[in-house]
């Protein structure tokens, strides 16, 4: 009797893992073609023989790349 005076709650679903985490591969790519944009630009702008800020942001995309995935496996 209790369950009829109640209103219905939308139950939660589980997400599909497959789902969950087809996001994150995509985040991924975006990151490191936006930090090796990012990187050429800079290159470009300070003239630099070797392309260093390419390789600290594509690093920097590396690290925060995996930090997030870290966390959204831990969930």
């Amino acid at each position: 009797m209790d369950q009829k005076n109640q209103p219905n709650k939308p139950q939660r679903s589980n997400p599909n893992p497959y789902l969950k985490y087809s996001s994150l591969g995509v985040e991924m790519i975006a990151t490191f073609l936006f930090c090796a944009w990012l990187g050429r630009q800079a290159d470009s702008y300070f003239q630099t023989s070797k392309p260093w800020a390419t390789i600290a942001f594509l690093l920097l995309a590396v690290v925060a790349s995996m930090t997030l995935l870290i966390k959204q496996i831990n969930k």
